[in-house]
């Protein structure tokens, strides 16, 4: 059973290395909380600046609108003040003072309106003629077609007044012009800025694009491992079945071998006493016998001497000493005795050897036994984790860019 899961992991850490696979996911989940925050800044950021250009586009179009009120109010006014009399009921006197009251009244309505040189120019050259005219009819005689071309003159320069009014009127003060062109300056500045947002959000775009399918790739890398780690654990799981089921027969097999052994030691300890007792019988026995051999040598010797002292029979000598002889032969002597001696130390040695070795038995039976329960519990506590790691519902995962996208579709 050791050779057979020698070459099988021992543990989880030996399959996966959980910390660079944790490290692994912690910098992943970093780096799209980070993505999403910079996308959460510039989703701002573009609505922050989308609203300033509709505030300053709002502010724009309402200051052209007052600027345009302003101007259609000034040419209204103009309008009203150029109007002249009826030119064919009056005098050409009243004409050329009405004239000069409104080209004054021009000329000071339209110094801040049009370029003052080229007023100034003009009615210059309106007065020098209108006073060319009056001097050639102060000079000649007055007559009616005289006159009537005069009427005629003096409807042209009134139409041309007039031109020169709409003119004056279609152009802006210099503050209005100002402003237009300062606004103007802003749109021109604003292009390129709007130009570069959109190159920004295109580039964001793309860049969203990539982190997707980075983030595609790395979690169906992620799912990849967690199935093969899955298959990992359910392997390690029937090896922990399979190397229980082998634990189970070891230790069934311990506990025959155990309990064989104590039967074992048990019979030895009944044989050995016995033989003990029996060793100590015969020791008795012999030693007995010696005595009653020593004791009836001394008889005889006693009973030999008094046979010399009287002087017994050659025939009687020879039948007592093969009665002695006789006896002697069925008596064991010294050497059995001393064989007999070293025979019983020897097993009493064996006895000490014995006691000693059962003793080392027992105290390892114990320990195993005990040390086999506590394996048997850790092993009960492996496998109870590895179930549950095993029979674990995962964790749902947010997908990367969830809440952004349904943003962004908003």
């Amino acid at each position: 059973m050791t050779d057979d899961g020698a070459g099988l992991p021992k543990s989880l850490a030996e399959l996966v290395d959980l910390r660079a696979a944790e490290s692994t996911f912690q910098r992943l989940l970093s780096t799209l909380h980070h993505q999403e925050k910079q996308i959460q800044q510039l989703q701002s950021s573009m609505t922050a600046l989308e609203r300033k250009a509709a505030t300053d586009t709002d502010a724009l179009a309402s200051k052209l609108t007052s600027i345009e009120v302003g101007i259609a109010g000034r040419m209204d006014v103009l309008e009203s003040a150029v109007k002249l009399p009826n030119v064919k009921n009056a005098s050409l006197g009243s004409i050329v003072a009405a004239n000069y009251k409104e080209i004054v009244s021009l000329r000071e309505k339209v110094r801040d309106k049009v370029d003052p040189a080229t007023v100034v120019d003009a009615c210059r050259r309106v007065e020098s003629t209108l006073s060319d005219e009056l001097c050639a009819l102060r000079k000649d005689t007055v007559n009616l077609e005289l006159l009537s071309s005069w009427h005629k003159d003096q409807d042209a320069l009134h139409a041309q007044l007039a031109a020169l009014t709409v003119q004056v009127n279609s152009k802006l003060d210099k503050i209005d012009l100002t402003r237009t062109e300062a606004a103007a300056c802003k749109l021109d500045a604003f292009i390129p800025r709007c130009a570069a947002v959109e190159s920004s959000l295109t580039q964001l775009h793309s860049r969203l694009d990539d982190l997707t399918v980075q983030s595609q790739r790395e979690m169906h890398d992620a799912s990849i491992q967690r199935t093969l780690m899955r298959h990992a654990l359910e392997e390690l799981h029937i090896v922990t079945a399979t190397s229980r089921a082998d634990w189970t027969s070891a230790v069934a097999r311990v506990d025959a071998l155990v309990q064989k052994c104590r039967r074992h030691i048990d019979a030895c300890h009944e044989t050995l006493q016995a033989h003990t007792k029996r060793c100590v019988a015969h020791r008795a026995v012999d030693c007995a016998r010696v005595d009653a051999i020593a004791q009836t040598m001394a008889d005889h010797t006693k009973t030999f001497n008094l046979q010399l002292q009287t002087k017994l029979a050659q025939a009687e000598w020879t039948k007592g000493m093969n009665a002695v002889h006789a006896q002697l032969a069925t008596k064991a002597d010294r050497a059995d005795v001393a064989a007999t001696n070293a025979h019983l130390r020897r097993v009493d040695e064996a006895n000490t050897h014995c006691a000693s070795q059962i003793d080392v038995s027992v105290r390892f039976i114990d320990w195993f036994f005990q040390r086999g329960d506590a394996y048997e519990h850790n092993l009960q506590l492996m496998e109870a984790q590895l179930k549950a790691l095993a029979m674990r519902p995962p964790r749902r995962r947010r997908e990367p860019f969830e809440r952004t996208d349904d943003r962004l579709l908003d």
